[in-house]
Parts: C-alpha cells; structure tokens; sequence
C-alpha cells in the first residue's frame, strides 16, 4: 500500500516537471516570437523612414551634380535661378505637398527656388545648413532640425557643398511627413514611436507635446531619461521597460547619423494571442492535475488498475518527448529553408539587373546586342588583369563575379532620357547633349533607389562607379564630374573601352557600323587621354579573341563593320559617343 502511494506521488511529480519544462519552453518560445515581432515592424516603420531621407538626399545630390556642371562651365546665374525653380516645381509635384524647393548660396546670392525672398537681417552664411554643409567638406549633410525662418515650423534640411567650396545647395524636408510616418508606425493600443538623437533631443513623437524635449534633462518621467541612455549609442536594440507604469518592450534601431527610431510597445499588446494559448496550456496543465488526483484517490480503491494507469502516463511522457523533439527538428528544417531563401534571393538580384538590362535594350533603339556586347568585352579585359595578377588590390574573384552585372547597368540612366534625344537619327545640340550626359548621374541615382542595401555593399558601389563614371577621360576632360587617370574607378575605366569599342563597331540609329580594324586603331590613338593607356594596351592585345567573338555573333553585313573605313563624317560622329 505505502509502495504504491510512493509510486504514485513519483509519478505525479515527474508529470509535473515534464508539463512545468513544455510550459517554460513555450513561453520562452513565445517571448523570442514576441521580440522577432517588434523587430520586424521595427524594421518594416525604419526602411520606409530611410527610404524617405534617402529619396530627399537623392533629389539634392542630383542637384549639386548639375549645379556643379553649371558652375563648371560658368553658367549664368540667371540660368542657375530657373534651373532651381525647375526642379522645385518638378519635385513638389512628385515628392509632397509641403515641399518648400531647392535653395542654397551661391555664387554669393541667396537663390530660392520657390522665389522666397528673405528679410533684410537674412544672412545665408550664418544658417545651420550652411555652416554644417561648409564644415562636412563635399559630403551630403543632413542638418538636426531647427525652426524655418520661412514657413516658422520645425524642420529637417539636407545640404551640400559645391564645387567652388563657397557655394551650398539645400532642401528642406517637412517635419510633417516624419510626423505622418511616426504615427502610422502604431502598434495595438497604448504603443507610442518616436525619433532621438545622440543628444537625447525628441524630433518627432506621437505625442506632439514631447517633440523639443531632452529626455537626459527628463525629471517628470524618470523612465525616459533610461531608455534613452540604453539607446544611444547602440545600432540596434531591444529590451523591457515599465513605461508610464505598462510593462512594455521597447525596440530602436539607429536610421540615419545619429538618429533613432524608437517604438514602445506594452508586452501586453504583443502577447495578447500568446497569452491565450498559455491561459489554454494552463488550464490543460489543471485538467491533468485534477485527473492525477482522481487517479490517486481510485488507486486506494482499484489496485488493479494501477499498471494500465501507468502505461498511460508512459505513453503521455513520450508524446510530449515526441512533440519536444519535432519541435527541434521544425527549427532545424526552419534554418536549411532560410538558407536556400538566401540564394533564391541573390539569383533574384541577379535577375533584376539582367531585366533591367533587357529594359534598356528594348528602350533604346539603337541599341541593339550593346549590353551583351559591352559585358562580353568588360570580362574579357577583367579576366585578363585577373589571370597575369594586375591590379590585385581590386581583382580578385569577387570583383569579377560583379563585374559584369555592373557592366550590364551602364546605361540604366537612358531609362530616363527623352525618345527625341536617345533615338534622334542625327547629331545631337548643345542642349540636347547636355540632356544626354545626364543620363549617368540620373543612373547612378536610380541604381541606389533599386537596390539600396538589397544587395552587397561592395556590389552596389561597383554599380554606382560604372554607370556614374563610364564616360570619364583618362585627360580629365569626360563627365560628369571630370575626374582624371586613376582617379576614375578601375571598373569604369574598363567600361569605358568597351562601351565605345561597341558603339563604334556596332550599327547605331545616326551611323552605320565602323571597320573594326579602324575601332582598334581609335582605342589605340586614344589611349593616355581618353582611355588609360594600359588597359587599351591589353584590348589591343585580345583582338583577335575579339574578332572571333564578332564573327561568331553577328552577321558580318548586319551590325558589325569589317568593311568599310570611316569618312570624316563619321569621324564627326565619335565625338557625340
């Protein structure tokens, strides 16, 4: 009698240890799910405020390229005023409402795209984006916010300097659209978003009487002088907090300088569906106490059923090791899945640069093979350099697994470049070549809008090199920056020998196809002032290897020129290309 009691509280004891480990397996199960949450919203509220600092920086880069041009070239500052008026008009239809344009200082004016017109005690040089642009060289220069003497409300201001080192180029993004985004950041009821700085100051909130605040100097609530002190400082990160007398978990993430996102979100909102499913595990765990009970007060009356009640407990204990074992077993296949989404992932980045090219294509009509052509033409060079160990700083594997990818966006800009002028049958004007050549910094742009940090970093940069740069001159005198020698990146330089070998060897909608033996003898004589010398060197090395990948591709009579010589005409041509 006394050895069967034991048993029985044995037994008793061992079922609740293995329901009280499931039970904290399961909510510590349920916390990680929790945390994995907030991170995602976290992440999802983060990438569209990025995406919205990163669109303002876009439009005020593409600005100071063409500023810089203009000041280049010793444009007038009449054409400069429209020019900024343009691009207001332009970016307020398609960026918000609130848009106040492009202003700056330059050449020792006050220019306001909108036509706002200062007061007499204005001084441009004394304002905070001309002094933080002046201080942060070249660089793009997002200014902390400040009260705009225009509109009189909080603002941010993204500035650059120019080229002549006196001049800057501004814009202004509206609080109002931060504060939008903030507030559509919510989640549940009770949560609450915010933005900070290193200082602890309070941008944007969703309750707008915290904006202004300094949560260092914060006494009223002494847990937002904690919070910001574990934030600050930190990338990303994620923890619990009491806040304003709420459990509550509390996720920030560094957006842009020394700016933080922060959500706080009650634990209760988040756990609310967990909850459930633990309210029903613990009336489960009740149920089976009880039945524990009923069994042991039977057991004193039925001592025969003793060994089928245990053989039942047997086979409850394994189900539950059953249950804890596919568990570990749907993590492990959870983890080989993420894997091979990974490299779905980057065969599918691969795919957009392909279509892309494809679009460019089917975009311009003279166009034709180009972008096979050219990429072809950019591995054949790079392998070379690779296989006789030149340039190994920068070629290696890696460099040329991208390479041609990065060839194949050249021309991305063209996208952007109105049919009259990419496909007019004729040479191009002034005005019209000027259009033209801002195809590469409208390239560059759209490359950063696509991929962004969707790709390697070292991808995107290679990407943003060729299209921006591809059209540099060794002498320095190409565009759109006018860099010089080795200045110009080594994958643009490579671009830039085979996108004019093929434009010359190839039929293009105002020329026909020129001898290629003349083309060769053009990257020749132009080799230390538009091409560097040692890379059209090994070009002319590969010619045979590129005759051979000519004829084999195309119909002698079709696109590639073996025939005829170029005329004083079509050496007119060139210089447009």
């Amino acid at each position: 009698m006394g050895f069967l009691v034991f048993m029985q509280i044995c037994m008793a004891l061992a079922l609740f240890l293995i329901i009280s480990f499931a039970y904290f397996s399961f909510y510590k199960a349920s916390k990680s799910n929790v945390s994995k949450h907030g991170k995602i919203v976290l992440d999802d509220v983060s990438g569209k405020l990025v995406a919205y600092f990163v669109q303002s920086g876009e439009i005020l880069d593409s600005a100071a390229d063409s500023l810089n041009f203009m000041l280049r070239n010793g444009e007038p500052q009449g054409k400069i005023k429209d020019y900024l008026r343009e691009i207001t008009i332009a970016n307020k239809e398609k960026f918000s409402k609130e848009f106040e344009g492009v202003y700056g200082y330059i050449n020792g004016e006050f220019v306001d795209g909108s036509d706002w017109k200062p007061n007499e005690d204005f001084i441009p040089t004394m304002r905070d984006w001309y002094v933080d642009a002046q201080k942060n060289g070249g660089k793009l220069t997002f200014v902390r916010p400040y009260v705009d003497v225009k509109t009189s409300t909080v603002i941010f201001s993204v500035a650059e300097l120019l080229v002549d080192k006196k001049s800057v180029v501004s814009i202004d993004i509206p609080m109002l659209e931060i504060q939008h985004l903030i507030k559509d950041s919510k989640v549940g009821e009770g949560s609450t978003s915010f933005i900070i700085d290193s200082s602890s100051f309070v941008a944007s909130h969703t309750d707008m009487s915290q904006i202004g605040n300094y949560y260092f100097d914060n006494v009223m609530r002494p847990e937002n002088n904690v919070m910001a002190r574990k934030i600050i400082g930190n990338e990303e990160c994620d923890f619990e907090l009491v806040y304003e007398g709420v459990p509550s978990n509390v996720f920030a993430k560094r957006i842009f300088g020394d700016w933080h996102f922060v959500m706080v979100i009650p634990t209760k909102s988040l756990m609310i569906d967990i909850q459930r499913d633990l309210q029903l595990t613990l009336v489960g765990f009740l149920v089976v106490v009880c039945f524990i009970l009923y069994q042991f007060y039977s057991n004193f009356k039925q001592r025969n059923k003793v060994a089928r009640y245990a053989h039942k407990l047997e086979v409850y204990k394994t189900k539950l090791e059953k249950q804890y074992v596919d568990q570990r077993n749907m993590r492990v296949r959870a983890e080989a899945e993420n894997a091979r989404n990974l490299k779905k992932l980057s065969e599918m980045q691969e795919c957009v640069i392909e279509g892309m090219a494809t679009i460019i294509e089917y975009r311009d009509m003279n166009t034709g093979h180009h972008v096979q052509n050219t990429k072809h033409y950019v591995l054949m060079l790079a392998n070379y350099l690779y296989e006789h160990g030149l340039h190994k700083e920068e070629v290696d594997e890696e460099f040329l697994s991208m390479v041609g990818n990065a060839a194949a966006m050249h021309d991305i800009g063209k996208i952007a470049i109105p049919d009259q002028i990419l496909n007019k049958p004729a040479k191009l004007t002034e005005v019209e070549f000027a259009t033209m050549q801002q195809h590469t910094v409208m390239g560059a742009g759209i490359v950063r809008a696509v991929f962004g940090e969707s790709i390697d970093k070292r991808m995107l940069e290679m990407c943003v090199q060729v299209v921006m740069y591809h059209h540099e001159k060794w002498n320095g005198k190409g565009y759109p920056v006018g860099l010089e020698g080795a200045d110009i990146p080594l994958c643009a330089r490579i671009m830039a020998i085979a996108d004019v070998f093929d434009a010359c060897a190839s039929r293009r909608v105002y020329k026909e196809a020129f001898d290629v033996d003349d083309v060769f003898e053009i990257i020749r004589k132009d080799a230390g002032s538009h091409f560097d010398p040692e890379l059209a060197e090994i070009f002319i090395a590969l010619k045979d290897d590129v005759k051979a990948y000519l004829k084999k591709k195309f119909d002698k009579k079709s696109q590639v020129g073996f025939e005829d010589s170029m005329d004083d005409d079509s050496l007119r041509i060139l210089e447009e290309i």
